[in-house]
């Protein structure tokens, strides 16, 4: 822990005397619109149900890009939803264990897991939890980040990426953030984490087949 404040706190000088030299840069941005185009609504195997809406207090406080959510319903009757999220400030990008707690769900053994999902480029540093609710309700969450500098488990390293981006001359410091749930879960969370790699693939591939698709996947 001391690390990682020893590391914002150097770069928080960094910034600070490098942005009194150069000049303010803007960056694109990307809209809610065109991320509801690229990403899919049809994925083979699975039916689309509905939207997931953000309320406006969400957007208020994470000042993003866009959010674009879908739930699907798998061929075994259970429930699948995905939820992305991008843009270019900090602010955009927190850990959904505390929106999850706030809910109502325990978190369930909440670590750090490499999954696999190809169009990200195989191998993905990725939380992965259980999820229970009062009601007996159980679920099971992945998630991840891509930010300018490659793929994280957690928020914490995506505004050093995005600050190093700006110190470096980057043309592009955009992140997104990646949530994967399943509902309900099944008896072996093993098998669990499988289906939400496969479904996270169906959504990353899909929406690699279309123009600008690319903004969304990671190559290596």
């Amino acid at each position: 822990m001391k690390s990682r404040l020893s590391i914002v706190l150097i770069l928080f000088f960094a910034v600070g005397a490098v942005t009194t030299v150069l000049p303010r840069t803007v960056y694109p941005e990307k809209e809610e619109s065109w991320m509801e185009k690229i990403l899919p609504v049809e994925l083979d195997g699975y039916s689309f149900t509905n939207s997931v809406k953000m309320e406006a207090s969400t957007y208020e406080t994470l000042q993003p890009f866009g959010i674009v959510g879908r739930m699907y319903q798998g061929g075994d009757g259970r429930y699948f939803e995905y939820t992305i999220v991008a843009g270019n400030t900090r602010k955009s990008f927190h850990d959904p264990q505390v929106c999850f707690s706030a809910q109502g769900w325990q978190l369930i053994n909440p670590r750090r897991r490499d999954v696999n999902i190809p169009s990200m480029g195989g191998k993905v540093p990725a939380t992965v939890m259980g999820l229970k609710r009062s009601d007996n309700m159980q679920g099971v969450a992945l998630y991840f980040y891509k930010g300018p500098n490659g793929l994280r488990h957690d928020p914490f390293y995506i505004p050093i990426d995005m600050t190093f981006s700006k110190l470096v001359g980057r043309e592009n410091i955009d992140a997104q953030f990646y949530r994967f749930l399943v509902f309900p879960a099944s008896e072996r969370l093993e098998d669990d984490i499988q289906d939400l790699e496969r479904f996270a693939e169906s959504v990353l591939s899909a929406a690699g087949t279309k123009e600008g698709g690319d903004y969304f996947l990671a190559r290596r």
